[in-house]
């Protein structure tokens, strides 16, 4: 069966729709060593006071469209929600925390719900009135391409005619300070593929595409899924196998040393 994938809703700290983004990434990245999106740019009104639902909520208005002929092409039951996220709710409950050390019970409207894992796909299957199958995927940096990838099977075994599929994420204290103790997170401008990276830039955004198994809008441009592979090298909760064998000059200055290198 063939899947076939929506233009993206996109919004994120180097762009605030798919044209943005495109422009930004051919101009080359400023951000340094943390990407904020612009609170001007997250939509207002009746939402979770929940930072990674306002970024996502940003990015599903831009597909709002689609979502709708998906509806009348198959049914709400017949949609379903696959999102990534692994840090849909902590900003929120930092603050509850302070709060309680301070006073010695947490704010009335705190909710711990909001960080659980389920329930970014809850939140946005209810907000987008579908009731298919609703999941969220939390495998890390793989989280949103593992949300696809799960999407595809869903479809494929028909269990859905067309699934929401993406990932949303803020860049908060935790994730910050994570990344921090760890030592990767660079100094300089965001530098991707290049020898001369000194480690990651954290940002936050989201990026949703309607999966289906017809192309779905004569205004879509029929953007089909040909393959995807999922793998674990199962080495290192956070540090992939060491590549230099014991006794490269090079061994004694890797970051991840390791006990046996089979190669």
């Amino acid at each position: 069966m063939r899947i076939w994938l929506s233009m993206p809703g996109l919004l994120c700290c180097a762009g605030n729709n798919p044209a943005a983004f495109f422009d930004a990434a051919v101009q080359g990245s400023r951000i340094r060593p943390v990407g904020r999106i612009a609170d001007d740019d997250l939509p207002s009104g009746d939402l979770p006071e929940n930072r990674a639902f306002r970024i996502a909520a940003a990015a599903l208005e831009q597909i709002g469209g689609t979502v709708e002929q998906a509806r009348a092409a198959y049914g709400v039951r017949r949609i379903g929600v696959c999102a990534g996220s692994c840090d849909n709710g902590s900003e929120g409950s930092l603050l509850a925390h302070k709060a309680y050390c301070a006073t010695g019970v947490f704010p009335a409207d705190y909710d711990l719900r909001y960080q659980s894992a389920p329930f970014t796909a809850e939140y946005i299957a209810r907000t987008l009135g579908v009731s298919g199958p609703a999941c969220t995927v939390s495998t890390a940096c793989a989280s949103s391409a593992g949300a696809i990838v799960k999407a595809a099977q869903l479809i494929r075994a028909g269990i859905c005619d067309a699934v929401i599929a993406g990932g949303v994420d803020i860049a908060s204290e935790t994730v910050l300070l994570g990344f921090s103790s760890l030592e990767a997170v660079s100094d300089s401008v965001c530098n991707p593929f290049s020898k001369n990276r000194k480690g990651i830039t954290l940002g936050e955004g989201a990026a949703f595409f309607v999966m289906s198994k017809d192309p779905l809008g004569s205004n879509e441009p029929g953007i089909e899924l040909l393959g995807y592979g999922e793998s674990a090298d199962a080495s290192h909760m956070t540090a992939p196998p060491c590549r230099w064998k014991r006794g490269h000059p090079r061994h004694a200055g890797s970051p991840f040393q390791c006990r046996e290198n089979p190669r």
